[in-house]
């Protein structure tokens, strides 16, 4: 598919925080129903977008460590991504960026905007690190069918997210970013 030149990925700026708190809580929503249909209508009005966009303000402007993009089709905000270093070390010893959150809007997926987000996380990142990981729910399956045409492979690492009443698992998935002696 060919992409105008408004499709890009950017560093986040302050007023897209609104926008990203809308993407994540749409993500949420379709988490929750997956793993938790029981659930869902117990905990789906509970996400709050408002809350989500303030928290996400204080990401893109504070100098934590966190670096979120935002992925753009026709000057259109479509999806955005956060990751940040983390303290634990790669197989080989080598530094960590985790990927925290990635979503693209449902109506702009298979279109090439989560390639090209993906692969500005992996520009930024490979600055200072090099191994980029993920937790990924093996019951998103495109998600993990998305990542593993990224080159990224699972781990025997596993971790539990909570959903409210529902346990959703997930597993640690992880791709090299730099090449042996690359700087």
């Amino acid at each position: 598919m060919t992409h105008s030149h408004k499709d890009a990925a950017r560093l986040a700026k302050a007023e897209d925080a609104g926008i990203i708190g809308q993407l994540l809580a749409a993500d949420m929503r379709t988490r929750i129903t997956l793993a938790a249909p029981d659930y869902a209508k117990q905990l789906v009005p509970m996400i709050d977008e408002k809350l989500l966009a303030e928290s996400w303000l204080e990401a893109i402007t504070s100098r934590d460590g966190e670096t979120v993009l935002v992925a753009t089709a026709d000057n259109e905000i479509v999806g955005f991504a956060a990751y940040m270093q983390v303290p634990e070390t790669g197989e080989d010893g080598g530094k960590t960026a985790e990927i925290l959150s990635f979503t693209i809007a449902e109506n702009h997926r298979r279109q090439g905007h989560g390639s090209r987000l993906l692969q500005a996380v992996v520009d930024h990142a490979k600055l200072g690190s090099d191994e980029l990981r993920v937790w990924i729910s093996p019951n998103d399956e495109a998600r993990v069918r998305f990542y593993d045409s990224a080159g990224f492979g699972a781990t025997p690492a596993k971790r539990t997210l909570n959903l409210g009443p529902v346990k959703d698992p997930e597993n640690l998935w992880v791709t090299r970013i730099k090449a042996d002696g690359e700087d």
